[in-house]
């Protein structure tokens, strides 16, 4: 009776270990953004996905990214040849919420698949977001001809531009969970032991 006890604290114990454990490593480690702001008279929408969700976020916090431009040109980071660029230190900040666009200084921010960052070449697409010395130029290329622009735009009057806000969190299942459940099934196993020996011995 004595060591069923102390069996049953023993696996009480490991089983809350396990779970607090499992809760603690269940946080997440990227950030999902939904992309959706204007070029002109036409809409970007896409997915950014990072590694922090506050302050300033270099080309190297950025983990993926997928655009549609004018809602049917897709392009995104597993395409062929993706590259993307940050410039300057507070170009892109991040938060809880949202992804800003900082307009200041010379900060620009470039996505690009298909052709090189500086121009664009058939088959590639541009999505760039640039602080100029006249304002904020917003342009989005599908780049069926070299210069070909799809989407173009100029915001002389902006201070900062919200390219993204963050995606619904999904409440994620601690992995050790199913071993809480087995912990508790076992802890019934052995009441239920317990009182068919007692049964038995009266």
């Amino acid at each position: 009776m004595k060591g069923t006890v102390v069996m049953v604290n023993h696996l009480l114990s490991v089983t809350t270990i396990i779970l607090a454990f499992s809760l603690v490593s269940a946080r997440a480690d990227t950030y999902t953004y939904d992309a959706d702001f204007a070029i002109g008279t036409d809409t970007v929408t896409g997915v950014i996905t990072t590694d922090s969700d506050s302050g300033y976020l270099t080309s190297s916090d950025i983990k993926s990214w997928s655009f549609q431009l004018d809602s049917s040109n897709g392009f995104s980071s597993t395409g062929s040849n993706p590259v993307l660029v940050i410039s300057g230190a507070d170009a892109l900040s991040a938060t809880s919420t949202s992804l800003v666009f900082e307009v200041s200084g010379s900060n620009e921010i470039l996505f690009c698949e298909g052709g090189e960052p500086g121009s664009c070449q058939v088959g590639g697409y541009i999505l760039k977001l640039e602080s100029t010395g006249s304002g904020t130029v917003l342009e989005g290329y599908c780049c069926s001809h070299p210069g070909d622009a799809s989407l173009a735009g100029d915001s002389p009057t902006l201070s900062s531009v919200q390219i993204a806000t963050a995606a619904p969190a999904a409440t994620p299942v601690p992995a050790a969970l199913p071993l809480f459940a087995s912990g508790l099934g076992a802890l019934g196993l052995f009441g239920w032991r317990r009182k068919r020996k007692a049964a038995l011995a009266a």
